[in-house]
């Protein structure tokens, strides 16, 4: 059997995930490997 750290799941198997911009309230669409994401209706980049 073969384990793994759980921490690397994330990296490993990147999942999307939907959150809500705390700008505008528009939902967009992040990957949960990445770290920054850009909202096209406030034109502005933020970290999650």
């Amino acid at each position: 059997m073969i384990f793994e750290c759980p921490g690397t799941k994330r990296f490993k198997r990147p999942e999307p995930k939907t959150i809500r911009c705390s700008s505008c309230g528009d939902e967009v669409e992040i990957w949960t490997d990445e770290i920054k994401l850009f909202v096209q209706n406030v034109r502005m980049k933020f970290c999650v």
